[in-house]
């Protein structure tokens, strides 16, 4: 077979000559639901071969997946899969609950194992959905794989829409979540343009506002939110369980950095073999979810052209030889230096470091000691009907972008550093200690850091926020008291950027970053269901009793 015409071309294949056999199969789960499944053979294969699995939410009703250029060239055989309750396949689609994609590919593998023209041998591949689906197959602990490259992938399932400091990604969400919907229900023709109208109280009922009827995994998705605490549970028993190495890699603009770091030292330190502990690699370059969107920044010859040969090289390395290093001599972590805007190894993720802190000072200035003023206090005003926008208004990441436009608007405060004379190279996570105050019974804070050039642009570096219900313990709410000045911690995330001498620091705080996170009405509705909203009067304490600082992950290692 190999008419160009029937198949739809994948992100992991491009159209080739090579002949091949097809099969396909309507592949029973435990629960009985069937779940459609195109394996893609070696012509006339007369020997057991290794197996790539590739499964997928994205595929379309109408077309066949195009066979994987990759496996053929290398003699292997390919399982594509459409996950369940998307495309051909039966059941319903719900990927806030893991188990469904753990039960599902666990079940894959062990068919796979049946098959004559099966060595024993799996690696699974796959981006965003599908690297999520790569890590609920190997929760399993199947000894069939013998490696995976997740890329930009949750390791949380689609829960992660609950952010760690309490708050939800409402884009993503709302888009991402009723989009799939729309199409698993009626097709990719005529999605509404969920961007259209990311506004629209109460945020649970979004799905009724759509005529969609009540959404079971899109009302998960604000359960989640609700109940943040409930996020990570079980996660350190599940990578407990994995024997295989994996190639991790990401983004520092992309939305899911945060779970790639996490999925790397948990691997490191905990996963079932020395083998896996050992030959887990990891490699972050300046990209956002979907790849390098700034080359007039960083040339385009950092694109992921390099990455996708070392994934290569790290699958087929693994499938002729399970018991041996993928990349032998290649470091532990591979990464992209912003500000110098060069590739860098370390053996450890953060590598080495130093705390360096940056005190928040009146007349909003960043300084290396605390203000010793008796009362020094920075305030604004936050309107959630007219929220602070994140990304220029967007709920995508521009990447690295100049945030002067934002930076003028009244209810964004920012504290920036005198030029340094000196490089300053951070590589790991950046956190702010902050002290405040808000007339509201709830509300968020936000932390931005960017790099801020002698020609006046504010670059974007990392950013974070703390909910301040979920601020004491995600396990429960407690709302602030009138008058309560409460400290708080800022996690904005990992980074690693050089800033050059004749560059500054800025910090700004602000209450919203929408529509890419939902907006605090400053109530105490329930989280992602109130209507009514009131404008909150916020201060930001910097005096000789409340030390609020950036404190950055300064490097001590060369590289």
């Amino acid at each position: 077979m190999n008419s160009k015409d029937q198949y739809e071309v994948t992100p992991l294949s491009t159209y080739d000559e090579r002949e091949f056999d097809m099969q396909i199969r309507m592949l029973p789960m435990r629960d009985g639901k069937k779940l459609y499944t195109a394996v893609f053979l070696p012509k006339g294969v007369s020997k057991p071969v290794g197996t790539i699995l590739f499964r997928s939410p994205y595929f379309r009703r109408e077309s066949l997946a195009g066979p994987s250029t990759f496996a053929l060239r290398h003699g292997l055989a390919a399982v594509y899969q459409h996950c369940r309750g998307t495309a051909a396949s039966e059941g319903e689609f719900f990927p806030t609950r893991r188990q469904f994609e753990e039960h599902d590919g666990e079940d894959t593998l062990n068919w796979i194992l049946q098959q004559p023209w099966s060595n024993g041998r799996v690696a699974l591949i796959g981006s965003s959905y599908s690297g999520l689906t790569q890590w609920a197959a190997a929760y399993s602990g199947s000894s069939a794989i013998v490696a995976l490259r997740p890329h930009v992938a949750a390791v949380h399932s689609c829960n992660s829409i609950a952010i760690t400091g309490g708050g939800s990604k409402h884009g993503f969400m709302v888009c991402w979540g009723l989009s799939m919907f729309h199409r698993n229900k009626f097709g990719y023709n005529d999605v509404p343009d969920f961007d259209a109208d990311l506004f629209h109280l109460p945020v649970n009922e979004t799905d009724l506002h759509y005529n969609y009827g009540v959404v079971e995994f899109f009302r998960d998705f604000i359960r989640s939110a609700q109940t943040p605490s409930t996020m990570r549970q079980g996660l350190r028993e599940r990578f407990s369980n994995v024997k295989a190495p994996a190639f991790i890699s990401g983004g520092w603009y992309d939305a899911f950095k945060q779970e790639n770091i996490l999925s790397f030292n948990l691997m490191k330190e905990i996963a079932a073999s020395d083998k896996a502990r050992r030959y887990t690699r990891m490699f972050f370059g300046p990209w956002v979810h979907g790849g390098l969107i700034n080359k007039e920044e960083f040339g385009e010859e950092n694109d992921q052209k390099e990455l996708v040969k070392l994934q290569d090289q790290f699958i087929l390395n693994a499938l002729n030889d399970p018991d041996s290093d993928p990349l032998p001599g290649f470091p532990q972590v591979t990464f992209f230096l912003l500000g110098e805007k060069r590739w860098c190894h370390s053996e450890t993720w953060p590598p080495q470091n130093k705390e360096k802190k940056y005190f928040l000072r009146k007349e909003r200035s960043l300084a290396g000691t605390p203000e010793e003023e008796k009362e020094s206090i920075s305030s604004y005003t936050y309107d959630p009907a007219d929220p602070t926008p994140s990304f220029n208004g967007k709920r995508h990441s521009l990447g690295y972008y100049d945030r002067r436009e934002t930076e003028k608007r009244s209810d964004i405060i920012c504290f920036t550093s005198e030029n340094l004379d000196t490089p300053l190279t951070i590589a790991g996570n950046v956190k702010l200690r902050l002290f405040a105050r808000s007339s509201a019974p709830d509300t968020d804070f936000y932390a931005t850091l960017s790099d801020v050039y002698p020609d006046g642009r504010s670059m974007f570096l990392v950013t974070g926020m703390v909910r301040a219900r979920f601020s004491k313990s995600l396990e429960r709410e407690e709302f602030l008291s009138p008058g309560e000045i409460r400290e708080y911690e800022i996690n904005l995330g990992d980074i690693a950027n050089t800033f050059l001498p004749g560059h500054a620091l800025r910090l700004a705080i602000h209450s919203a970053n929408f529509p890419s996170h939902s907006r605090n009405l400053n109530t105490k509705a329930p989280v992602n269901e109130g209507v009514f909203m009131e404008s909150a009067f916020q201060e930001i304490f910097h005096d000789a009793e409340h030390h609020s600082c950036l404190i950055l992950p300064e490097s001590t290692e060369k590289f």
